[in-house]
């Protein structure tokens, strides 16, 4: 049912509105929902969906055959000072496999720290401020290999978050 209300219809329903989803590629298939009416973050989003159902993809597994794992975390705090102080958090015990020194950059709305690991995977680390004095922290960890290294990265990474807020 979580495509009922942003497109109209139920996975099921653009399923059998679609036909064969296998002779489609993964860009055919999203340019197609989107000529349907479809916002493209959507019509996105059905065509994992669809390609999970058709076994094409598994869950986690991005279209170049690698795996993404995340995290998130809203806590109390100024976010620019927290932001500061998730930086000096962020020590090299904390990351699987250091690799790259992690960089940082901003935008007025966000706060990005980034680094890319001995195993080739990449982390970024979005920090953005929510009303009432919050802050949430989003992980995103790509270029995995496998399921098992996207399941263990997002335990590591909820708990990277859990333990930055017991410091707070």
């Amino acid at each position: 049912m979580r495509f009922k209300e942003p497109t109209g219809k139920t996975l099921e329903e653009w399923l059998r509105e679609l036909g064969d989803p296998s002779a489609l590629t993964h860009r055919e298939m999203a340019a197609w929902f989107v000529d349907k009416g479809v916002p493209a973050w959507w019509a996105q989003s059905l065509t994992v969906a669809v390609e999970q159902q058709i076994g094409r993809r598994v869950v986690g597994q991005t279209c170049a055959g690698t795996f993404s794992a995340s995290a998130s975390k809203t806590m109390p705090g100024e976010w620019e000072a927290t932001f500061e102080a998730f930086t000096r958090f962020m020590t090299p015990d904390r990351l699987p496999m250091a690799g790259s020194e992690p960089s940082t950059s901003a935008t007025e709305k966000w706060r990005y720290w980034r680094t890319q690991l001995i195993d080739g995977s990449k982390v970024v680390i979005t920090c953005q401020e929510k009303p009432g004095g919050k802050v949430t922290f989003a992980v995103n960890h790509d270029g995995l290999e496998d399921n098992v290294s996207r399941e263990t990265m997002k335990i590591h990474w909820r708990g990277v978050l859990g333990d930055f807020v017991d410091t707070r």
